[in-house]
């Protein structure tokens, strides 16, 4: 049965005593007398049961409504936030608007801190939480705004929302009494936490003992988080909030992206293959050439250098050295790589370093390269120009000029 009733009181002023009983109308069912537990009322018949609450699969969204509906009383069978019903007011009730005098800054600025301070809270579950009414799909709305008294109760009250202890219904209507809150002194995150409180109401969650937890009975001028404590009223019991409110709102873990395995020397056919990132390395790219000889096209991860590359453990040494006129990482010929045999269509040469404005001396490696390609072709659009790099190498006639095909074609003439 869903015919529980909590409630927040406002810790500024206790001295103000919850009467010992109220009564709500349940719309023709019957009247049932509510036993005040702490600040949470609970239907005598039903005590019991509210202990045994394990939450269910909540609604879409989470609408907080700022702008003081018309609120019909109804039973609690229709409880509804789509059509602004709900079995807590003693009748028709127009809820004053949002009153943004009790602190500082635009009305909008602080009904944007007091939204953003409830997604803050629910932002590890899959659940949206807007201050626009959702045109399609079951959304609970809790109507901010006014006093107590606005909606026919009495007693020092910050808030009001069904205890759905199964989330029967999807719809529920709850009330946080924004008027409470700016007299006694409540900032906007406080006054969220009050609003996130009777909102895990209405998915199941109950009160519990622990200091600083968002369903802690009494409201506080504090920071507030989901936790576990024992249940008020029943040490025995233990309410782990997170866990229940997963069960409403599932999380849908997200895959994490595959870790890049790529490196400098790792075959690729594009730079999208050529993330680097695990190793610290954010300009990842393809060197990719055409071997006119086996009529193929080979290439290798490298990246942008002057001076010095990033080396990581288990993978061969890279060394920057200028490849078509600019620093590039490339492997250096080691066991890695079996001195460039395990880079298909590359070998290894002897190459002096990119030095760049690095101030580094230069020094020389054996690194991998394109096979026969120590002069190659700068590409251009559809030709590029013969960049002679270390000219020994090439035994045939070198192109001059220009030279053709998009790709590095090897400017050696067989």
């Amino acid at each position: 049965m869903k015919a529980i009733v909590a409630l927040a009181s406002a810790t500024a002023m206790c001295s103000c005593a919850l009467s010992d009983s109220v009564t709500v109308d349940l719309g023709g069912d019957e009247n049932f007398e509510y036993f005040i537990d702490g600040d949470m009322a609970v239907p005598i018949p039903l005590r019991e049961e509210v202990f045994l609450a394990s939450g269910g699969t909540g609604p879409s969204a989470i609408f907080l409504n700022f702008e003081g509906p018309t609120v019909h009383k109804d039973g609690w069978r229709q409880d509804n936030s789509l059509t602004d019903s709900s079995f807590i007011t003693d009748v028709d009730r127009v809820v004053p608007a949002f009153d943004a005098q009790y602190w500082s800054g635009s009305r909008a600025s602080v009904i944007a801190e007091v939204l953003q301070g409830v997604r803050d809270d629910f932002a590890a579950y899959d659940v949206l939480v807007t201050d626009i009414r959702p045109i399609q799909g079951s959304y609970t709305m809790i109507i901010v705004g006014g006093r107590p008294s606005d909606i026919g109760l009495t007693g020092n009250l910050l808030g009001v929302a069904p205890f759905d202890s199964s989330n029967w219904n999807p719809n529920d209507v709850g009330f946080v009494f924004s008027d409470r809150a700016g007299e006694n002194g409540y900032l906007p995150r406080y006054l969220a936490h009050v609003i996130s409180h009777e909102l895990a109401h209405t998915v199941g969650l109950n009160h519990v003992t622990r200091h600083g937890d968002i369903m802690r009975p009494s409201a506080c001028h504090c920071t507030q988080s989901w936790g576990v404590g024992a249940i008020v009223g029943n040490d025995l019991l233990t309410q782990d909030d997170d866990a229940l409110l997963r069960v409403a709102f599932p999380v849908v873990e997200p895959i994490p992206d595959p870790v890049s395995d790529a490196w400098v020397g790792t075959a690729c056919s594009g730079t999208d293959s050529c993330d680097l990132s695990h190793g610290g390395v954010d300009n990842g790219e393809c060197l990719s050439w055409f071997d006119a000889d086996s009529d193929a096209l080979f290439g290798f991860c490298s990246n942008d250098c002057v001076g010095t590359c990033t080396d990581l453990p288990g993978e061969a040494p890279s060394f920057c050295t200028s490849v078509q006129g600019t620093g590039q990482c490339v492997p250096s010929a080691s066991a890695e790589n079996n001195d460039c045999a395990s880079i298909a269509g590359t070998q290894a040469y002897a190459k002096p370093r990119f030095v760049g404005n690095s101030g580094l001396a230069v020094t020389w490696a054996n690194v991998c390269l394109p096979a026969n390609e120590a002069i190659t072709c700068g590409a251009s659009g559809a030709f590029g120009v013969c960049i002679d790099t270390v000219a020994s190498s090439c035994a045939g006639t070198i192109y001059t000029g220009l030279c053709p095909g998009p790709y590095a074609i090897r400017c050696c003439v067989p």
